[in-house]
């Protein structure tokens, strides 16, 4: 399990390059230290050296996924989601990551256990799922437009990440917007 902490105080920004297929979620302010991880071949996950969420690369095919009708009766009005000033969970790891991060997996031996992520632009909204896992909880990150799901039903006593969300993804060929923000620090 890798931890991550998603802070309400932080920005977070999603990028999407048409041309490439390429989504960069990013949070402005955290730390440049950190730790970064493949999740599958399709993404790329790291945090700060505080566990802070710092970027997510999404690349390669978007996938064919249906939210349940809670989720998106959840995402239709996210104003109505509890506003988090801060979440703390664990994002799902499988044996490959595990070796990556040189840490142990908690039952790395099932499949259950190997998430990867399954991803997908709905116009300017992007949905990203960590299957195997339960959305428990919703709750919107601060005001930046990243919403969270938890589930708070696989691993006892421990918040698992379950979804992510970004209601307002910036079309930005050749990431030359990101490229520019990221520039300014």
């Amino acid at each position: 399990m890798l931890d991550i902490v998603f802070d309400g105080n932080l920005r977070t920004r999603a990028f999407h390059d048409p041309a490439s297929g390429e989504v960069q979620l990013v949070t402005l302010g955290v730390d440049d230290e950190g730790f970064g991880v493949e999740l599958g071949e399709d993404a790329y996950l790291a945090v700060d050296g505080d566990d802070a969420f710092a970027h997510l690369a999404l690349r390669g095919p978007m996938g064919d996924l249906t939210l349940a009708p809670s989720d998106e009766a959840a995402l239709a009005a996210p104003d109505t989601l509890p506003e988090a000033d801060l979440a703390e969970a664990s994002w799902p790891m499988g044996p490959e990551q595990a070796a990556e991060a040189d840490g142990p997996v908690e039952g790395a031996e099932g499949a259950a256990t190997t998430p990867s992520v399954v991803w997908r632009l709905d116009g300017a909204r992007l949905v990203v799922l960590v299957p195997g896992t339960v959305r428990s909880q919703w709750a919107r990150i601060g005001t930046s437009g990243l919403c969270v799901a938890l589930d708070l039903e696989r691993a006892e006593g421990e918040a698992l990440v379950a979804a992510l969300v970004h209601l307002d993804v910036t079309r930005d060929p050749g990431f030359a917007a990101l490229t520019a923000l990221m520039a300014e620090g």
